[in-house]
């Protein structure tokens, strides 16, 4: 069980999920022996993307101990802006991060948006949140998805981030390749349709493909909470559609 080295580290809550690990690893040794013997990678993880305060929060992981030893906040001014997300909508991690090259990471998220997210809802505390989501007629829920890039190195600032988007189901059997932007319908707002149609982000890897297709990002991802599928981005794509955040 993870757990703060100190409470100046990290403080968690009684309900953690939705963080988003990712590996850095040293510099190669020039010779590795037993005397000096090859070290092992960093694990960090992303416990926010956009916490409560407007920041963006990442922890480093002790594997051995389980303990949680650095902390580093930056901004996360300006992704909800640049995901076109909604006021209330809930912005978390998805996927583990992968190299994008020697000074960035690029990850995949998601965002949950309801009515009962909604401040007035979350004056009550959680316990009103969860009824709300019980309540005929009130608990609609739109997931979308968004890749996003962040520094390699410490304090991790987040750098840019695409429009919400989501992605097209595979048939039976079949890689899944098209991915379009989030559109929320009108009464999305209100509260009066039950859309619980799920899409969740879980696993990502960067892949260099015989050409035209070029470098690809492929992209494990769960539907409906019934599914698992597999979709194919190029990543030229994904990086034309990134919208720079504030420095």
């Amino acid at each position: 069980m993870l757990r703060p080295a100190s409470p100046a580290v990290a403080h968690l809550s009684t309900l953690e999920k939705n963080w988003s690990p990712f590996v850095l690893h040293p510099p190669a040794a020039p010779v590795v022996s037993a005397a000096v013997p090859e070290r092992e990678p960093a694990v960090y993880v992303h416990q926010w993307l956009d916490d409560p305060h407007g920041q963006a929060v990442v922890l480093r992981i002790d594997v051995p101990s389980g303990k949680l030893t650095e902390r580093w906040a930056t901004s996360s001014d300006g992704l909800r802006r640049a995901l076109d997300a909604a006021p209330h909508a809930v912005i978390s991690g998805g996927t583990p991060a992968v190299r994008l090259n020697a000074t960035h990471l690029l990850a995949v998220g998601h965002t949950m948006t309801s009515p009962c997210n909604r401040p007035e809802v979350l004056a009550h505390g959680m316990v009103a949140r969860e009824e709300c989501f019980r309540g005929r007629g009130t608990w609609y829920r739109s997931y979308s998805l968004f890749a996003y890039a962040f520094e390699a190195s410490p304090p991790f600032a987040l750098r840019a981030a695409t429009p919400e988007f989501r992605l097209m189901p595979a048939l039976p059997g079949e890689a899944a390749h098209g991915f379009a932007r989030a559109e929320r319908p009108a009464h999305a707002l209100s509260g009066i349709v039950n859309d619980t149609t799920v899409q969740f982000p879980v696993g990502l890897t960067l892949r260099r493909m015989p050409e035209p297709s070029g470098w690809v990002l492929e992209l494990s991802w769960g539907y409906d909470d019934r599914e698992s599928m597999v979709s194919v981005l190029p990543l030229a794509t994904v990086l034309r559609r990134m919208l720079p955040l504030a420095v």
